[in-house]
């Protein structure tokens, strides 16, 4: 059985970002949250058990004292990124393009050289 000290103390360690069972920064504090970190199930922190009301008073406390994250300056960081590495990576396929064509020229010059010197006579093709 998970008692109200084991939920306080999952509590302290989402705080801190240092769960032992959630995996860290893929969680959002709240009542399911401590459960499972505090080795419960999903909704056994509920508003009619009276040893959880001071629990339930301490996540909503927190939560207020946080500020949002802003996840459009992350999304917009992450998507310049990406719009970076997309350039890049354009670059260097227009290079392996040209690297590609440079090469099939020279390889029908140099075919082109041996078909000269040689004895071998080519059929037509069909």
């Amino acid at each position: 059985m998970t008692s109200v000290l084991s939920l306080f103390e999952a509590l302290e360690r989402l705080k801190t970002n240092n769960p032992i069972k959630l995996k860290k920064g893929e969680y959002r504090i709240n009542n399911d949250s401590v459960a499972l970190e505090a080795g419960a199930i999903k909704g056994f922190i509920r508003k009619e058990k009276p040893e959880h009301i001071e629990l339930i008073e301490a996540i909503k406390n927190f939560r207020l004292d946080t500020k949002p994250r802003s996840y459009a300056a992350a999304w917009k960081s992450k998507s310049e990124s990406l719009r970076l590495k997309n350039k890049a990576l354009q670059i260097l396929l227009k290079e392996a393009w040209a690297r590609e064509v440079l090469l099939a020229h020279r390889l029908r010059e140099l075919e082109k050289a041996i078909a000269k010197r040689s004895n071998v006579i080519d059929f037509p093709k069909r």
